[in-house]
C-alpha cells in the first residue's frame, strides 16, 4: 500500500495533479505556474460522497493504510461490484479485469472525471477551499482539462492500433469485420476510422502490459497494469494527436458488463473532433458507431461527434469548438428510464442544452443512430427534419393578467407560437399524422412522441 504505519508520505507527480497522502487524509495538489497548490480534502465524508453515486453491496474490508474498501456498480460501466473506493478517497474500477479502468486519487479526481468538472468547479462542489492562487484561472496547468495523453502513450497506442488493423482484416479479425459490416459501416468507413480488432491471448484471456510499456507512472498496486480487452479497437484522434483508445467488446460479456473499455491512460477526448466547423450543423451522439454512421450516411448534412457517455467530452477545449456549430442535435442513446425515473439520454442532453445556447435534445426514431441506419431509417431525413425544428424554436413565453381562464391561456400561446407550417404541408414519418405540440424547451413535435414514450415507459 502507499501509506505505512509510521504515515510515510507519497508524493505522485503527473501531468494532471499531485497528491500527499498523510494516514487516510488526503490532500489534493494541483500543479500552477511558480508552485503547488495543497487542497485538503480530508473533511470530506467519503462513504457519504461516493454513495451518491454508488451503491454500496456486501460488508466493507479493511485495506491497510486506506481505511476501509467499499465496493458496488461502477457509475460509468456498471456491473455488481467491479467498484472500489476506499475511506482515503481513491477509487478504481481497474482492479478486476472486467472494469473499464477509470481510477482516480481522491472526490476531486472523481468529480473531474465523472461530472466534467474542472479542478475549481469541483472544489468549489464539494465546499473545499482552492486558495486564493486561483483567483487566477489561466494559471492551471491540468491534463484533466483537455490535454491529450504524453508522447510515451500515444507512441506504444499507435503501435497497437497498427497491429489491431493488420488483424481485424486477417483471418482471426473476420468475426469481428462480418459485425461491423452487421452494424450497416462500410469497407470505407472502416478504414477510414482506422478501426482494428484485438483478439484473445493463446490463453483465451485479455492481453494486459505493464504501465512502463505505456509510459504511465508506477502504481502502489503492483498488479496494476494496462488491459487491452478483446474486441474492436477504436481510435480517438484530434488535432494530430491520438487521444483515446476505446474497446467494443464483442465476447465473454455477462449481464451487467461493460460493453466499451478504455484503455489505462487515455485523455479526455471528443470523438471525431476534427469534423467541427463553423458552418456545419452539429449532431453530439453517445458512441462512435453512432458518429460512424451518421458520419457515413449525412455526411454533406452536418458533423457527428460522439462523446464516450453521456457524462463525457465536456473539457473546455471540445465545448468551445462545439460552440461554433449553428446548431446543435443531441442524440444521445434513448434508453429506458432508470431506477430513479430518469433516462441517462436525457439528463446528458440537458448539460448541453443549458451549456450551448442552440443546443436541443433530438430525438431517435430507434434505440440509436446505429440502429436507424441498421433497420433501415433515412439518417438524412431525421437529421433535415432537427434543422428544420430547430429553426422554429422559440423562447419566450405569453405574460397573462393573473386570472386568465385556461381557454384564454391556450389562445394566447397559440397566437404566440403558432404552428409551424411544415407540419401542415408534410405529414409525421412515423403517424402521418399534421398536428402538433410545442414543448417546453420550444420545439415543436408531433403528439405521437409523448404517446410513444409513454408506451415505453416501465
Amino acid at each position: 500500500m502507499c501509506d505505512t504505519a509510521t504515515g510515510a508520505t507519497l508524493l505522485l507527480c503527473s501531468r494532471e495533479a499531485l497528491l500527499v497522502r498523510h494516514g487516510c487524509r488526503v490532500r489534493s495538489l494541483c500543479l500552477q505556474k511558480g508552485g503547488v497548490i495543497v487542497v485538503d480534502t480530508g473533511m470530506i465524508d467519503v462513504r457519504a460522497f461516493y454513495e451518491t453515486y454508488v451503491a454500496v453491496v456486501g460488508r466493507p474490508s479493511t485495506s491497510r493504510g486506506e481505511g476501509k474498501e467499499y465496493h458496488g456498480p461502477c457509475p460509468w460501466c456498471g456491473g455488481t461490484d467491479r467498484f472500489a473506493f476506499w475511506d482515503s478517497g481513491r477509487y478504481s474500477c481497474s482492479i478486476r479485469a472486467s472494469g473499464c479502468g477509470r481510477a482516480g486519487r481522491d472526490v476531486i479526481d472523481f468529480l473531474r472525471e465523472y461530472a466534467g468538472l474542472t479542478f475549481l468547479e469541483a472544489c468549489a462542489e464539494l465546499g473545499l477551499d482552492p486558495g486564493s492562487q486561483y483567483s487566477r484561472p489561466a494559471t492551471l496547468v491540468s491534463a484533466a482539462d483537455g490535454e491529450p495523453p504524453s508522447p510515451a502513450w500515444q507512441e506504444q497506442a499507435a503501435a497497437v492500433l497498427h497491429q489491431a488493423q493488420r488483424i481485424l482484416w486477417s483471418k482471426p479479425g473476420r468475426a469481428a469485420l462480418e459485425y461491423l459490416r452487421r452494424r450497416g459501416l462500410t469497407e470505407e468507413t472502416i478504414r477510414g476510422a482506422q478501426l482494428g480488432y484485438i483478439p484473445f491471448s493463446r490463453e483465451g484471456k485479455w492481453f494486459r502490459a505493464t504501465l512502463a510499456d505505456w509510459g504511465l507512472p508506477a502504481e502502489d498496486d503492483r498488479d496494476a497494469c494496462v488491459w487491452l480487452p478483446e474486441g474492436i479497437l477504436i481510435p480517438w484522434v484530434a488535432e494530430g494527436d491520438l487521444w483515446k483508445l476505446n474497446v467494443r467488446r464483442l465476447s465473454g460479456l455477462r449481464d451487467g458488463d461493460a460493453k466499451y473499455v478504455q484503455v489505462s491512460g487515455s485523455g479526455e477526448g471528443l470523438y471525431n473532433a476534427d469534423a467541427l466547423c463553423a458552418d456545419a450543423p452539429l449532431v453530439v451522439c453517445e458512441s462512435e458507431l453512432d458518429a460512424l454512421s451518421g458520419e457515413q450516411e449525412c455526411t454533406d448534412l452536418a458533423a457527428f461527434v460522439a462523446t464516450g457517455a453521456t457524462t463525457r467530452g465536456r473539457r473546455a477545449r471540445w465545448v468551445e469548438r462545439m460552440q461554433q456549430a449553428p446548431v446543435v442535435l443531441v442524440a444521445y442513446d434513448d434508453d429506458l428510464p432508470g431506477a430513479n425515473g430518469q433516462r441517462a439520454g436525457d439528463r446528458g442532453a440537458a448539460y448541453w442544452v443549458n451549456t450551448l445556447p442552440q443546443a436541443m435534445r433530438w430525438t431517435l426514431w430507434a434505440h440509436d443512430v446505429n440502429d436507424m441506419l441498421v433497420h433501415g431509417i433515412d439518417l438524412c431525413q431525421w437529421v433535415e427534419l432537427g434543422r428544420a425544428v430547430a429553426s422554429t424554436r422559440t423562447w419566450s413565453s405569453p405574460v397573462l393578467p393573473i386570472g386568465s381562464s385556461q381557454e384564454s391561456c391556450l389562445a394566447a400561446e397559440e397566437e404566440l407560437h403558432p404552428i409551424p407550417p411544415s407540419f401542415g404541408e408534410r405529414a409525421c414519418i412515423r403517424c402521418g399524422g399534421h398536428e402538433a405540440r410545442r414543448r417546453d424547451d420550444g420545439v415543436w413535435l408531433c403528439p405521437c412522441y409523448w404517446t410513444w414514450h409513454e408506451r415505453r415507459a416501465p
